[in-house]
């Protein structure tokens, strides 16, 4: 993740959410983890696929107080989409 990603990852965030407590601690100091995280998805949960399965990817902010983590969806974010997943894509943001 560049820097120009960070930021417009930072910004919209920023947009969506206004101030963030955190949950835990309920201090507001966090920080936008540099990188992306792909979640796979699995159709029973009894099962384990390994590579080439449907997957969400996600930015993570961590509490800089408690480690506490949040997980923010880049399709929800409008930052990929279904057709396009590729998370330095210009979409525009919702």
């Amino acid at each position: 993740m560049d820097i120009q990603e960070k930021t417009k990852i930072a910004d919209i965030l920023a947009q969506r959410m206004g101030h963030f407590e955190c949950p835990m601690c309920h201090k507001g100091s966090f920080v936008l983890i540099d990188g992306y995280i792909s979640t796979i998805l699995q159709s029973k949960p009894d099962t384990m696929i390994i590579g080439g399965g449907p997957s969400i990817v996600s930015v993570a902010i961590v509490c800089n107080n408690c480690g506490f983590t949040s997980l923010h969806n880049l399709m929800a974010l409008g930052i990929i989409d279904n057709n396009n997943q590729n998370p330095n894509a210009d979409n525009n943001s919702k």
